[in-house]
């Protein structure tokens, strides 16, 4: 492997991933601090021995070895890199020592939502009675505040906070977000929370980051200001600064489901923009003398519009790509344009190894290789003499190598597709740069007549842009929901694609069987899972903090039984992820308690059947009827704390399973759970424990 090559950082950037991964992985085996770092130091002095006796032993004869030995080096000091980067292995964590109190540092913007103060905080100190020493960590802490409380808390603050922590959660409920592996990759494993009473301010640390955050507060409150449209403000704070605090969940579904929503997210997109308008002013710097100022100029610019958008990970993130593609446009070296992009990533995974597993990084340099390696070759199939139809299909072309590059990475994390994303992102492209534009001079112009003007047409501009995808949005299949695979289902729809793309490019059929192969296997494998689903039967019982939520499933059909509304935040982070990744119809969602007849459901009050399976739900508003005791079930959902004892249950009814649901107060799940243990009956706790998930309904 040459490490000399025109494109060495994309050759650097395939073992760093590896030894990223790797790490990831097998964090949790103590044998990997050992293993890794000594063979890192054995491949070093190889390397070194090497280069010293390179024309002595002959190496030259072997030129497979240098390469080889360069791989495995970054490979294992990569893994080594990121094993110790990983604060929960320090001495000094946090969670490691028993404490009474913590001296934590705000290192993010706090969030209000529904009554709760969110940040995450970096551990200074840990205190255990008079003893106080280092300690180190993030956590994320959340504070419960009313209407009364008036604390304001910001980035630097320093807080001693009780230590009252937990891990975070992971997903209760089947393909429901997995929040604590979200954190994690974040280094963030720990959460805590408080009431404002408990916290007490011990000061400030002014950090360059606080001072960026209360700029950009400045600008929102001026846009506040001049956009009276509450959802129009927000959106075009968002827009401009990366601000989604106060944009709503149905803005964010309307860009999800029409494929726009890397407009919400100050992106490559934004910065490629402001470098149009840059390239512009500043065109008349093109010659050779004065190309150096240019790209420095050019580099001022970016970075400018990054510290005005509060200097967030999405546009570090891409102030720092398209830095690289300046630097090697710069030097003349556009057909390596590949291997800036790949330096840009080295180089952020070199800060930041875990990264890698943050999503916006993956789309984003997915998205950018799809413009370098398809746009070209989309854009040239199709020859336009016309000067506008020609930016349009240039425009095509551009959206749909981005898809090309992203969908199947969108799709495992999403399981969406906007099928009609050429319209919106097309309709899109006239409003955002009218926003993008108009944006920057209204946070730049101070004079408020101006800025009365320009806050009017950003408003209407975000109105006639909402509007137009709200219509797009309601399209009939707008968005597609496909069956959720593992990894290596998406893994195996890149091959396809590359071996397409190799195919196109070097005009061989001898991976044309490979291709056939891939298809027939993803094909075959949809199929299969579509036939298994449609002919299963079962009843998915949720795990919800004070509320309840059945899942009855059957031929591809579902129907929910729940205390919650259709459109209520919880069923939709928690109920409709099993449904939307099974590609299950759903039938209906009903309330509970209520009357709901099919073929093969039946539900009146608490009494449910399904085919053959019946199902009593007892709660407090449950009253045994007059009826030949005992009365036989197949089983029970104890809910919203009834006043029953085991032996009167045990009495009144056969049944051979208890469910014991999560709105049931502790002792009597401990008291139930005894007595059932001492009866020998079967019995399931949904309280902090996963869904349950039955399939002999036969």
């Amino acid at each position: 492997m040459n490490y000399s090559t025109p494109h060495v950082f994309v050759r650097l950037l395939i073992p760093l991933i590896m030894g990223i991964s790797i790490a990831f992985n097998l964090q949790t085996s103590a044998w990997l601090y050992v293993v890794f770092p000594s063979i890192t130091v054995i491949l070093l002095l190889v390397m070194l021995v090497m280069q010293v006796q390179y024309k002595r032993y002959e190496l030259y004869l072997y030129s497979w070895m240098p390469g080889l030995s360069v791989f495995l080096f970054i490979l294992c000091f990569f893994t080594t890199y990121t094993l110790f980067n990983y604060q929960t292995y320090s001495k000094d964590y946090f969670a490691h020592h028993r404490s009474d109190a913590l001296l934590v540092e705000i290192r993010s913007e706090p969030q209000l939502k529904n009554s709760q103060l969110r940040f995450e905080v970096s551990v200074q100190q840990s205190i255990k009675g008079e003893k106080v020493q280092a300690a180190s960590g993030k956590m994320l802490v959340t504070l419960k505040i009313d209407s009364t409380n008036t604390a304001q808390y910001k980035d630097g603050d320093l807080l001693l906070i009780p230590a009252k922590y937990k891990l975070i959660e992971g997903p209760r409920n089947p393909y429901e977000f997995d929040y604590k592996t979200y954190m994690a990759n974040h280094g963030v494993y720990h959460q805590a929370y408080l009431t404002l009473s408990q916290v007490k301010l011990e000061g400030t640390n002014w950090s360059f980051n606080s001072f960026l955050i209360d700029q950009r507060k400045n600008m929102v409150r001026k846009l506040d200001k001049y956009i009276p449209d509450k959802e129009a403000s927000a959106l075009v704070s968002t827009l401009l600064l990366g601000y989604k605090a106060d944009l709503s969940k149905d803005v964010l579904n309307t860009y999800s489901k029409t494929g726009t929503m890397h407009v919400l997210s100050v992106s490559g997109m934004h910065v490629a923009l402001i470098m149009t308008l840059a390239g512009y002013l500043l065109g008349f710097m093109n010659h050779s003398k004065l190309k150096i100022v240019q790209t420095l100029l050019f580099i001022l610019i970016v970075w400018s519009y990054t510290l005005l958008s509060g200097f967030s990970a999405a546009a570090c993130r891409a102030a720092i790509m398209i830095s690289f593609v300046i630097v090697g446009k710069a030097m003349n070296r556009d057909q390596k344009m590949l291997n800036c992009i790949a330096a840009s990533a080295f180089f952020q995974l070199l800060i930041q190894p875990m990264l890698l597993f943050d999503v916006g990084f993956q789309l984003s340099y997915l998205a950018v290789m799809g413009l370098i390696l398809f746009y070209p070759e989309i854009y040239i199939k199709v020859q336009v003499k016309n000067w506008l139809l020609d930016k349009i299909w240039s425009c095509i072309a551009v959206s749909l190598a981005a898809q090309i590059a992203t969908f199947p990475l969108s799709l495992y994390y999403f399981n969406q597709f906007p099928v009609f994303f050429l319209i919106s992102n097309l309709f899109i492209l006239i409003p955002v740069v009218i926003i993008m534009y108009g944006g920057i001079c209204f946070l730049l112009i101070p004079f408020d007549f101006i800025l009365r003007i320009l806050g009017t047409v950003l408003g209407k501009s975000i109105l006639v842009l909402n509007g137009g995808l709200r219509i797009i949005e309601n399209f009939p299949f707008a968005n597609f929901h496909g069956f959720h695979f593992g990894i290596w289902y998406y893994l195996l729809l890149y091959c396809l694609i590359i071996g397409f793309y190799i195919a196109f490019k070097s005009k061989t059929k001898n991976i044309a069987w490979l291709l056939v192969f891939i298809v027939f296997v993803l094909v075959s494998v949809n199929s299969i899972n579509n036939l298994l689903l449609r002919g299963k039967t079962s009843v998915v019982f949720y795990s919800l903090k004070n509320q309840m939520a059945i899942a009855f499933i059957r031929r591809g059909q579902v129907t929910v039984l729940s205390d919650l509304k259709k459109d209520d935040p919880i069923s939709n982070y928690s109920i409709m992820p099993l449904i939307n990744n099974q590609n299950l119809n759903l039938e209906s969602f009903t309330p509970y308690p209520t009357t709901y007849r099919t073929a093969d459901l039946f539900f009146r009050g608490h009494c449910c059947q399904f085919k053959s399976w019946k199902l009593l739900i007892y709660d407090r508003s449950y009253q045994q009827g007059v009826s030949q005791l005992p009365v036989v079930v197949n089983a029970i959902l104890l809910h919203d704390n009834p006043s029953v004892e085991m032996t009167e249950l045990m009495k009144n009814y056969k049944f051979n399973y208890l469910i014991i649901g999560s709105k049931n107060a502790n002792y009597k799940i401990e008291q139930w759970t005894k007595d059932a243990e001492q009866l020998g009956l079967t019995y399931y706790i949904l309280k902090n424990q996963k869904a349950l998930n039955r399939e002999d309904m036969e």
